[in-house]
């Protein structure tokens, strides 16, 4: 109100809420805001190509590709909406799998290959991770398999790079890299896969409002409880940097750890952390009051209050949990 005194038509104001609420994945809120610049100024580009991207990760891709496209023949040298566009020309290519709500889409010579078995996971995926944590999509779910891992870094960033990101989750649209890609790097997809739908479940659950630390969390352990050979586990290194003075991450640092893109070594750190905590938090205080802390979250609830009612303050889940993990660190080839 104070922004818009001025200038009550200033596109400027709503465009920067939207984006700054998109940015924390809340993509559907974000773009309410977008769309209430572009009422403001209908040629605004930057709000016409944010709510494009914003309605791509949710799914409502007919409405997002004629923004897109707007703002392309506006501004030739947009690079990202280029790049999108490129995009869009490749995924006419692709070929559509359909059951139940999920639609998968992969090139025809994958999808011959491997396309039902993908299907097959997702409901399986659905009906053990929906009941777990109290979710079940109502909506289309969208996957991208993607043999050129550039076409996966546009769809899920918007320009090329992301090398290392093996799959992305936006609630209901996921990204993948084609297991015979360079991307995937010779990961098993199956394993990623059931991950990024564990966090359309969470992300589902709390409506998007779940810190980067617990959905990560819960996804990686989600793996390990599947197919343990897969998940990530306690290499020699993370084992000395959980018994190291100072080793750990504390729980109102880790989302920041898992993006911490000059120093890799801290955010496979992270990741591995994060699912430890999760477990430790399940063991302990029980899955129904995980649960709980999802329910309360989907109410706007702050994190920290929320884990602070349902389980311990931030402070004393710290020193709880360090016990744990070194126990347990410590009891890995202890004569090593």
């Amino acid at each position: 109100e104070k922004a818009l005194a001025p200038w009550p038509a200033n596109p400027e104001v709503d465009y920067w809420i939207g984006q700054k609420i998109s940015q924390m994945r809340r993509f559907d809120e974000g773009a309410v805001y977008l769309r209430r610049a572009l009422e403001a100024d209908p040629k605004h580009l930057p709000s016409k190509k944010a709510l494009g991207q914003d309605l791509l990760r949710l799914g409502k891709e007919e409405e997002a590709w004629a923004l897109i496209k707007e703002v392309q023949e506006a501004d030739k040298y947009d690079v990202e909406t280029y790049n999108l566009m490129l995009l869009h020309d490749q995924l006419a290519s692709f070929e559509t799998l359909e059951a139940g709500q999920f639609a998968v889409r992969m090139k025809p010579e994958e999808a011959a290959v491997y396309g039902r078995q993908v299907l097959d996971l997702l409901e399986e995926a659905d009906e053990v991770l929906g009941a777990k944590y109290g979710f079940r999509p109502a909506d289309k779910i969208v996957v991208d398999f993607f043999p050129n891992q550039q076409d996966f870094a546009v769809r899920t960033l918007g320009m090329p790079g992301g090398l290392g990101i093996l799959g992305a989750c936006f609630g209901n649209v996921i990204s993948m890299n084609s297991p015979g890609s360079p991307g995937a790097m010779g990961t098993k997809w199956e394993s990623t896969l059931w991950h990024e739908f564990c966090h359309t479940v969470t992300l589902g659950a709390t409506r998007n409002r779940i810190p980067r630390w617990l959905t990560e969390g819960i996804s990686v352990y989600e793996e390990r409880q599947r197919d343990a050979s897969c998940a990530s586990k306690m290499t020699p290194d993370h084992r000395r940097r959980i018994l190291a003075e100072d080793g750990l991450i504390p729980i109102a640092n880790l989302s920041a750890a898992l993006t911490a893109f000059s120093d890799g070594d801290t955010i496979g750190f992270a990741y591995y952390q994060s699912s430890l905590l999760v477990e430790y938090m399940i063991e302990t205080y029980g899955a129904k009051t995980l649960r709980a802390v999802l329910e309360d979250l989907s109410r706007n609830a702050a994190a920290e209050e929320v884990v602070a009612r349902r389980m311990a303050k931030l402070a004393e889940l710290d020193a709880a949990f360090a016990i744990y993990v070194k126990k347990r660190a410590a009891a890995v080839a202890p004569d090593a």
